[in-house]
């Protein structure tokens, strides 16, 4: 499914929640950010390389040359070497459809023309610049996007199966717990848990439901047979009277995490990691 067809999903999702913030939050995506909107964690500031072309005298050029940091005036060097993705999704989609390994935003031409006063590489005059985007700069945001809409689709569905199909006039789960889950799934550290690797498991608190786990697994595309493997190693950790991810269980989520267990399309390592984690209560 196109991402902004998801989006749009959400619209309807936040208009039978009645959450604006879901709301907001998915038209920003859709339409783009705005130069002082607040973004979520996945379209994160990032530092980039610039290069540029020159032109010298007797016909010399230098064509594709790094441009250090140290060689402008340090008013400008956080716009000039830092950049951050604000358009909308259907505009990274397109952006992306190109297939290309980086995509370009050229330097403005005062600052070309500034520079040229004060030479970067000696007898050598800038002609112009481009800071070098790397393409996943802009893959992974719509990653994140899917991530945080499954995982957040995963805990409304915890709190209440049928509140995608509520009535106008009904409030499916309190609003102030959608907030919560929203603010949890798309300003929180929602990987936090995955980050450190099969070393944080380290105590299941309370059963398993194994119902639920079954039902993300299968939102997570996981393979049926991967699905009861993942079953069975817990029934048989908590037969043999193990407090915590028993060896059985334990192997399982080691070879998800090292990616021998393939996912659905879009999906994250680090997101589905967090979900098993979170239905086997590991604290």
């Amino acid at each position: 499914m196109r991402l902004w067809r998801l989006l749009r999903q959400c619209l309807v999702l936040a208009s039978r929640l009645q959450n604006d913030e879901l709301r907001e939050w998915a038209t920003q995506e859709l339409r783009g950010y705005s130069a002082g909107a607040d973004r979520p964690p996945y379209r994160k500031r990032f530092f980039t390389n610039v290069l540029g072309n020159f032109n010298g005298g007797f016909g010399a050029v230098m064509k594709n040359a790094g441009i250090p940091q140290f060689s402008v005036p340090e008013p400008l060097r956080d716009g000039l070497f830092h950049a951050e993705v604000r358009e909308g999704v259907a505009q990274i989609e397109h952006l992306l459809a190109a297939e290309q390994h980086t995509l370009q935003i050229p330097w403005p031409a005062d600052v070309v023309g500034l520079l040229q006063q004060r030479p970067i590489y000696e007898g050598m005059v800038l002609m112009e610049a481009w800071q070098v985007i790397p393409a996943t700069a802009y893959s992974s945001v719509l990653s994140g996007i899917r991530d945080r809409v499954l995982q957040f689709a995963l805990d409304i569905e915890r709190e209440n199966p049928e509140a995608g199909e509520a009535r106008p006039d009904q409030m499916p789960i309190a609003e102030s717990r959608v907030t919560q889950i929203f603010n949890q799934n798309f300003y929180g550290d929602h990987a936090a848990v995955a980050t450190g690797g099969r070393d944080v498991i380290q105590q299941v608190t309370t059963s398993v439901d194994i119902d639920s786990l079954v039902a993300t697994l299968r939102e997570l595309g996981i393979h049926e047979d991967e699905q009861e493997t993942l079953v069975e190693a817990v029934r048989e950790d908590k037969r043999n009277g193990s407090s915590s991810p028993g060896p059985k269980t334990r192997a399982w989520l080691a070879r998800m995490q090292n990616g021998s267990i393939q996912l659905g399309s879009g999906v994250a390592i680090t997101t589905a990691t967090d979900l098993v984690l979170k239905l086997l209560h590991v604290s």
